[in-house]
């Protein structure tokens, strides 16, 4: 089984745009307030800590909520394939009717899902539910807080790397580099159009720059 599924290196994609959009904006607007190079590379390294352990904190117990729902839905369904195994036949047939196929073939469906495993014929159709993938919350997590880790490190490394009169030019530069590396990635793991998401992604931080270097200048001293 591989480390992350497609849809799970979107997640990890768009989470790292995340880290790079958060940290970009912190740094401009420090930038904006006149904030010394110490102070913002401080202030950089701080959002990424902070952003990589809440972002993987709340992906953690959103995934476990997932998870607690998961084994409920299956558990319950285990009862009731156990008290009454014809109704849930006639049930999971009614399903594969109401999908489009024709009452026969919906009832050979059916039966040929239940003689193979009953129990994930009907999580998997009612509630889209793979036993063969259960919910991971502690993967989530950690998938999380890296993907918002490495965008936040790309802001870091300009911030650390750049003098100050130049950084935040450079940041913004870079900020528009590597959104435009991650939506193309998201998108074409997404199965979407390209130039729409990466004109969006970039957008967003752009206008998200902007925004934060200019509340920045309401602050100078």
């Amino acid at each position: 089984m591989p480390l992350l599924d497609g849809t799970q290196w979107r997640r990890f994609v768009l989470d790292a745009n995340d880290g790079i959009v958060a940290t970009a904006g912190l740094v401009e607007g420090l930038i904006g307030a006149g904030a010394s190079s110490g102070s913002t590379r401080v202030a950089a390294a701080a959002a990424l800590i902070a952003g990589s352990l809440a972002l993987g904190g709340a992906r953690f117990s959103e995934e476990a909520v997932e998870s607690d729902v998961q084994k409920e839905l299956i558990e319950e369904e285990r009862r009731q394939l156990a008290l009454s195994p014809e109704e849930e036949l006639a049930e999971l047939a009614e399903l594969y009717r109401a999908k489009g196929l024709s009452p026969e073939l919906a009832q050979q469906v059916a039966n040929e899902l239940t003689e193979r495993d009953a129990l994930d014929a009907h999580v998997s159709t009612e509630y889209g539910i793979s036993l063969d993938r259960p919910s991971q919350p502690s993967k989530a997590a950690v998938a999380a807080a890296i993907g918002f880790g490495v965008g936040s490190v790309i802001v870091l490394l300009m911030v650390v790397a750049m003098p100050r009169r130049s950084v935040g030019i450079s940041t913004a530069l870079a900020v528009v580099l590597s959104l435009s590396g991650t939506s193309f990635l998201a998108a074409r793991l997404g199965g979407v159009p390209v130039a729409r998401t990466v004109l969006r992604t970039v957008g967003i931080g752009v206008i998200a720059m902007l925004i934060t270097f200019a509340v920045g200048t309401l602050f100078v001293p």
